[in-house]
């Protein structure tokens, strides 16, 4: 079972560089919150004093353990994927994309599985408790494991590594969707139908999208 959790990273600030400590004045004892100063945190140089390294404090700057979690965003997983399924071992992300509905825009993750799948997940709603996501599509692409991901951006493509190869995918599938209804219950800010064409294709593309708008609400 795997799972993708999204943090911002003022938070992971505010634990680290202001949080309290575990602490424990004896080893095997019940630990308790502990305040250090700031000169006196984990990446701060110590002076050298026999004295001062038999401390509680000394102790938590050496093996620094925080009292406090860093909670994810939303308090919750973007993605729960399991049980027996591969683990999620890679990840990808490209942010701020731009949706079809002006104003909006969307991050996308790709996510690389030991079975050699591609999950794309699109975080649909990106603040405060209703932060939700979309599971666009899965995609095989490797029969080993995928070990790497990495987003070309210049060539809208996807880099899969896996142990014995590598593949190059686009970011987007949307010409696979067949009817205008598809393309929009699909979700993915990438794509769009084009109603001159009549045909779900890459958002930069569409100049007239009117059933978009129609189906999105």
């Amino acid at each position: 079972m795997s799972a993708v959790c999204a943090f911002r990273l003022s938070a992971i600030d505010a634990v680290f560089d202001h949080g309290r400590f575990t602490a424990s004045a004896k080893p095997g004892q019940l630990s308790t919150p502990k305040f250090l100063a700031s000169h006196e945190r984990p990446g701060k140089c110590q002076p050298a004093d026999a004295r001062r390294t038999a401390s509680p404090d000394f102790s938590s700057v050496r093996n620094p353990l925080m009292w406090e979690s860093v909670h994810s965003e939303g308090h919750r997983p973007l993605i729960v994927d399991g049980p027996g399924r591969a683990e999620i071992i890679s990840v990808a992300v490209l942010p701020l994309v731009p949706a079809v509905r002006e104003g909006q825009k969307h991050d996308v993750l790709f996510l690389g599985r030991m079975d050699g799948h591609v999950m794309k997940l699109v975080r649909t709603q990106q603040h405060g408790s209703n932060q939700s996501s979309t599971l666009v599509e899965t995609v095989r692409v490797l029969s080993t494991a995928v070990t790497s991901l990495q987003v070309a951006l210049s060539q809208q493509a996807l880099l899969v590594v896996g142990e014995e190869s590598v593949a190059r995918l686009p970011v987007e599938h949307c010409s696979m969707q067949q009817t205008c209804s598809m393309c929009v219950r699909l979700r993915d800010p990438h794509c769009a139908w084009d109603v001159d064409v009549r045909r779900c294709v890459h958002r930069r593309w569409v100049i007239h999208c009117t059933c978009c708008f129609t189906h999105s609400k």
